[in-house]
């Protein structure tokens, strides 16, 4: 995914970006962006099914 991300940035030189995605992948990206634990970045979201 951090090939595709960077790929789509570099398409995008506005800035303005929307990433269409499932909810694991997509907390599992952050998490590794964010450099914390995805599982546990994962339960501390307010909404388990969608990201909300």
């Amino acid at each position: 995914m951090d090939q595709a991300v960077a790929r789509a940035r570099r398409a995008q030189p506005s800035g303005d970006l929307m990433i269409v995605t499932h909810g694991t992948a997509l907390s599992i990206y952050a998490a590794r962006v964010l450099g914390v634990d995805p599982l546990a970045f994962w339960r501390s979201l307010p909404c388990r099914l969608l990201l909300c």
